[in-house]
């Protein structure tokens, strides 16, 4: 992925549902992002947020279970990600999100040497600057446990949709049979 923070050695399977699935699935979902988890990321500082234009890319819902599953470490073309967890994760589970404190780190050994480790309570709604904190999801330590998520990219003035890089929905939302 061109947002990416780190060495490919192949393709990482992500499972996930985008936006205009979510819309017509769970449309109670979208309705929220669009207003109430809008307000609150106003909160998360002096920001104009605004919701995305494009209902494929503002949401998704993001699966992981097993040891190979895992979310690579990545900066956001956004300024304000907002993450719903639907799931619970802890230290024994795995799955949990590495938050790099340090503006410069552009690798997992860098997000590793200064991070804050965010683990996943269901309910739990949780916004940051994706786009100056490189971050990454760990795989889960056990079978049979699964770590889900719903993601939210919300955009300012300063940052307007407009910034998101060319080809990167391409990238994050391929279908089994190659179609984007």
């Amino acid at each position: 992925m061109s947002t990416a923070r780190e060495a490919s050695d192949g393709p990482i399977p992500i499972v996930a549902v985008d936006g205009d699935q979510l819309a017509r699935e769970v449309p109670w979902l979208a309705d929220l992002y669009r207003n109430w988890f809008a307000d609150l990321a106003k909160t998360f500082g002096d920001l104009t947020v605004r919701a995305s234009d494009n209902p494929k890319v503002a949401l998704s819902l993001n699966v992981q279970s097993g040891p190979v599953d895992r979310y690579p470490c990545h900066v956001d073309s956004n300024p304000v990600e907002g993450l719903l967890y639907l799931t619970d994760c802890d230290v024994n589970t795995g799955g949990e999100l590495v938050v790099g404190l340090d503006p410069d780190a552009s690798s997992v050994e860098q997000v590793d040497a200064n991070c804050a480790l965010i683990y996943p309570r269901a309910g739990q709604l949780f916004f940051f600057d994706a786009r100056r904190n490189a971050h990454y999801v760990r795989p889960m330590r056990q079978d049979g446990v699964t770590r889900a998520v719903v993601t939210m990219n919300y955009y300012t003035e300063s940052c307007p949709e407009a910034t998101r890089p060319p080809g990167l929905d391409e990238q994050l939302f391929v279908s089994a049979d190659g179609a984007a």
